[in-house]
């Protein structure tokens, strides 16, 4: 349910800690485009974006029905929530958009 970032060179402890999801986080990805911001999604079906520099959270988008076109039903939209929420991301080179999975195989 939190995101925890350390720093390398002194291991002992976490430097920040982002909180905000209500499930278990799956996947986390810098974005390319700023260093600083992070990419999260969680079984809470939610993908979240925080900056490091401001510890704060950027913004949330509620999935999977919401989040776009999912593969197979062309409804614009995943057919039904997955139990196990998101399991998957990917942030493409841009920065700009943000690729979700489930265990049932659909993505947005």
């Amino acid at each position: 349910q939190t995101c925890k970032v350390w720093d390398t060179r002194a291991p002992t402890s976490s430097t920040l800690t982002f909180t905000g999801h209500t499930g278990d986080v799956n996947g986390v990805e810098f974005l390319p485009s700023d260093n600083n911001c992070f990419a999260s999604c969680s079984e809470d079906n939610t993908v979240r974006i925080f900056d490091i520099r401001a510890s704060d959270e950027l913004a949330k988008f509620q999935g999977p029905a919401s989040l776009g076109a999912s593969a197979g039903n062309g409804s614009g939209g995943f057919s039904e929530s997955p139990s196990d929420g998101l399991t998957s991301l990917a942030v493409s080179k841009s920065g700009r958009l943000v690729f979700c999975g489930d265990s049932e195989g659909n993505f947005s």
